[in-house]
């Protein structure tokens, strides 16, 4: 579209000199204007051939790979229809477990031509994630700026899954984490906890999704406050028996930033317990006893099972 923009520029630019030289230049230098003129059908061509390159070089990507996924939408709000696929290449550079999936975004102008091209490999899971199965792709949605899907994180030798919901923004020509939820699960327990987090919860960056579940995940990134801790500390105390693990790092984070929070050391002496270390249970049900006595709070709120433990 830039391309064609500045074809027009200079076909205008050429015609208006000419018109200018019919008024004043001698006739070789209008045998000139009229010579330049002959060369602007080569470079209408040119530009044809080019886009036509990209769009042929588009074809063959998708006919050549597998796409596991694809809308058709105006996905920017201008009134035209784009195109976006979600294909797994066959890179040879990747390694055996870690198939990435490519996110391709065609935006197109009136004319259903191809305007701009967006690629990128980390926004969605790969197709096996060195031993995690979290290679579906569900609820795929693109709609004023905001891409949202759903995907699933379940190690292959574990009992507890989790089901994550990304929403990213569109900007800049980058997609920022908009809203994230993770919602927790164990096949022996019928209970499930969640988190929901915002941009007011976590920092506006540019989105990976490797960042965000196969090496990290958003407890490296969230900024606990005054704002946000209930949910973040119910979320922890839901995730007791569901999965202890994931509670005792949240409660760690929550005691790192706020340790005086008095509920915080019952709820990670409850995992603590429930995956077997006793020892380290016994030691925060004891610094429960100590921070409820010295803040003056209502001992008869003591759970029975905190005594027995400690006795």
């Amino acid at each position: 579209m830039a391309k064609n923009g500045a074809t027009h520029e200079v076909v205008n630019s050429i015609t208006a000199k000419i018109n200018y030289a019919t008024k004043s230049y001698s006739l070789i230098e209008r045998l000139k204007y009229l010579k330049m003129i002959n060369k602007i059908p080569l470079l209408l061509l040119f530009l044809g051939l080019s886009c036509h390159s990209q769009t042929s070089q588009m074809e063959s990507l998708l006919k050549s790979n597998e796409i596991v996924a694809q809308l058709h939408n105006d996905f920017n709000n201008d009134g035209t229809r784009d195109d976006l696929y979600i294909i797994t290449t066959d890179d040879k550079k990747q390694i055996e477990d870690f198939t990435k999936r490519k996110l391709i975004i065609v935006f197109k102008n009136k004319n259903n031509k191809e305007l701009s091209t967006y690629e990128n490999d980390n926004i969605f899971p790969c197709r096996e994630c060195s031993g995690k199965s979290d290679a579906n792709i569900d609820h795929l949605k693109y709609e004023n700026n905001l891409l949202s899907y759903t995907t699933s994180v379940a190690p292959l030798a574990s009992d507890k899954y989790s089901v994550v919901d990304f929403k990213l923004q569109f900007s800049n020509n980058n997609f920022i984490l908009y809203q994230y939820r993770e919602s927790y699960f164990a096949t022996e327990s019928d209970d499930n906890a969640s988190v929901l987090l915002d941009t007011s919860d976590l920092p506006k960056m540019k989105f990976n999704y490797y960042d965000w579940v196969a090496n990290k995940s958003w407890l490296d990134y969230v900024n606990i406050s005054s704002n946000n801790i209930t949910k973040i500390n119910d979320l922890a105390f839901k995730l007791e028996n569901i999965n202890p693990t994931v509670s005792i790092n949240v409660l760690q984070k929550i005691i790192q930033k706020y340790p005086d929070r008095v509920v915080a050391y019952l709820n990670i002496a409850n995992s603590y317990w429930n995956i077997g270390q006793k020892g380290k249970a016994i030691e925060n049900y004891k610094i429960y006893l100590s921070l409820m006595k010295s803040q003056k709070k209502d001992l008869k709120k003591v759970p029975r099972y905190v005594l027995d433990r400690t006795k």
